[in-house]
């Protein structure tokens, strides 16, 4: 059976130097080490060692669930096999996310945060993330997918699920206290792929992509 036509699971050991990889692109490389130079700026870190700056702020320079470069080529032949030209992020942190869907796959980008995070990866508007949902139009919904990362608040995951009127959800993160959220995605969504990452501090984190059912 072709493993498309079906559930399935991945599992990818994530390192420190995961990034490595995406240092072939000048435009990466540029945010990368612009990034590293904000980090030091605001903890005062005088430390010439770039591994050990990786390693104690690795979250705050990339993300939670950063995407390994196998990973996002995965993802990305599920999105366009799904005919997906836009990515939609509403709280997209520092956007790291949306800035690897756009630097290396060419997806239009439209991302957002209620609090932008300062030399982010990539530019975002700034409102509230239901309100940024709201206010796109009905090609960007059809064609867009639609990323959830570390969604904080029980209430918001679901109403920003509740906000998409698009086919495909790319749940990132550890939802399973979050029932209602949880709940909603499988009654709505079918899952096409679970990755689980296997993060360098010992954590298991998942990236799922969900499909649309037709109900």
């Amino acid at each position: 059976m072709e493993i498309y036509n079906q559930s399935y699971q991945l599992n990818t050991k994530v390192d420190y130097d995961f990034y490595h990889k995406y240092l072939g692109s000048n435009h990466f490389k540029e945010k990368f080490e612009s990034r590293l130079e904000y980090i030091k700026n605001k903890y005062k870190n005088n430390k010439n060692n770039k591994d050990k700056l990786i390693e104690e702020y690795f979250v705050e320079i990339f993300s939670w669930s950063v995407i390994p470069k196998d990973t996002l080529n995965h993802i990305n032949y599920i999105l366009k096999e799904n005919n997906i030209k836009f990515l939609l992020d509403p709280c997209c942190g520092n956007a790291f996310h949306t800035f690897l869907f756009d630097v290396f796959c060419g997806y239009s980008i439209l991302a957002n945060d209620n609090d932008p995070n300062e030399f982010s990866w990539n530019s975002c508007s700034n409102k509230d993330g239901i309100k940024f949902l709201q206010d796109l139009n009905d090609k960007q919904h059809e064609l867009g997918a639609l990323i959830l990362s570390w969604i904080e608040g029980v209430e918001l995951a679901y109403k920003l699920l509740e906000s998409f009127f698009g086919n495909v959800v790319i749940s990132i993160g550890n939802y399973e206290n979050n029932t209602r959220y949880i709940d909603d995605l499988n009654y709505y969504y079918k899952l096409k792929c679970r990755i689980v990452l296997e993060m360098p501090w010992n954590l298991n984190e998942k990236i799922e992509i969900y499909i649309r059912k037709e109900l």
